[in-house]
């Protein structure tokens, strides 16, 4: 689906099986996010079997989603395609 963040149109990938959520490097330089560095590293498993260390995070920032504002937090990985998959 489309949602919006700072005013650009983002690609958004529900994944109901995950327990996190992510958004892409893209993403957070595209939007000027603030992003953090994480007090312990998280090691992820992607689809594919690559496994990927997550070192940042963003965390509650505000997009909209059906026009309706939803406040959230994400991982940032790569995505590919999706600029923010969530959980």
């Amino acid at each position: 689906m489309e949602g919006k963040l700072q005013e650009q149109v983002v690609s958004i990938l529900i994944d109901l099986g995950s327990n996190y959520s992510f958004g892409s490097p893209k993403l957070v330089k595209k939007c000027r996010l603030d992003k953090e560095l994480h007090k312990k590293h998280l090691l992820v498993q992607l689809e594919m079997g690559t496994r990927k260390t997550v070192n940042h995070w963003v965390k509650s920032f505000v997009f909209e989603l059906n026009d309706m504002p939803t406040t959230t937090h994400f991982n940032v990985l790569p995505l590919g395609g999706h600029g923010i998959l969530m959980a």
